[in-house]
């Protein structure tokens, strides 16, 4: 990303004007190619770790009386910065069609529609499968110490950073993957043979039916054998149970929640590409699954 010339003999405020992005340069976001729209991606997170700790600085000295007009102006600099970044993001994503449906979507933003475009190569992920196994998705590809990682760490990254903004909107009833997330939750809270319940205003867990026996009773007793877990830790008080933990239970509702909407923006991605309907997922064509959950306000080609 190139700045516009800076006058360094302006005062504070006229230099935090002046850096601005120009609408030039904010109209050539259009143009910005995957790698580019990747740098831009990682710009913005930075600038946003930049500005939160500068706040944080600010109110420790605040506190203890101390002089902090420099940092109040870093703060401003790193804000200004994140926030034109994230303009000229929403730009870029507003000039792709997968990037429009992903700006839809309650619970996505400019940064995280620009970083699936910037990641996603619909070219070399013909399915959705390979979306999943590409964005670390996929639990039978194992990372052994040593080996290259066999997934994109920052596309993993995004899908969990998507999954945790529909887990905060899940009580709007326009946020679509909120209510996914859900519904996912009661049905594996239902197999764990757990239940959620209110405690002094806390969520609480407790056992749905002592007369039963939790499905994931297997995973239960291997997660024990994989892992030396403290006596006292609530992790093995249920896997001892044979059930899984919440912390687990909630893993799996997030992971679940990221996998269907990665899935649904692989099948905009692919049908606006290639102008013919994406591949039936496989668990529809051979998984036993029935019945197919389709991308919200997206109609798929004729073809």
């Amino acid at each position: 990303m190139i700045l516009p010339y800076v006058d360094e003999t302006l005062d504070a405020a006229a230099l935090i004007a002046q850096m601005r992005l120009t609408r030039d340069l904010q109209s050539s976001a259009k143009k910005l190619d995957r790698i580019q729209a990747r740098y831009l991606v990682d710009f913005y997170y930075t600038m946003q770790d930049l500005r939160i700790r500068a706040a944080g600085q600010i109110r420790s000295m605040n506190a203890s009386d101390e002089p902090n007009e420099l940092l109040q102006w870093t703060l401003k600099i790193y804000a200004q910065l994140e926030d034109d970044t994230k303009h000229a993001l929403k730009v870029y994503a507003e000039s792709k069609e997968p990037g429009r449906w992903a700006l839809s979507v309650l619970g996505i933003g400019p940064v995280i529609a620009s970083g699936l475009l910037g990641h996603v190569n619909i070219e070399r992920t013909l399915s959705a499968g390979q979306l999943w196994r590409f964005a670390g998705y996929d639990p039978t590809v194992v990372w052994k110490k040593g080996e290259k990682r066999p997934w994109n760490v920052k596309l993993k990254t995004l899908g969990w950073k998507a999954s945790t903004s529909f887990i905060k909107f899940q009580n709007n009833p326009e946020c679509y993957y909120g209510k996914i997330y859900q519904q996912r939750k009661a049905y594996e809270l239902g197999k764990n043979n757990m239940k959620s319940v209110m405690v002094a205003g806390k969520t609480a867990y407790t056992i749905l039916d002592p007369s039963r026996t939790s499905d994931y009773a297997d995973q239960a007793a291997r997660a024990l054998s994989l892992k030396n877990y403290g006596e006292e830790t609530d992790a093995r008080k249920w896997y001892e149970k044979g059930m899984l933990s919440p912390g687990h239970i909630q893993a799996r509702v997030t992971r679940y929640t990221a996998k269907m909407f990665l899935s649904h923006y692989h099948k905009v991605a692919y049908e606006s590409f290639y102008g013919k309907k994406a591949p039936t997922p496989w668990v529809i064509q051979f998984g036993g699954h029935i019945h197919e959950i389709f991308p919200p306000g997206w109609e798929s080609p004729a073809q």
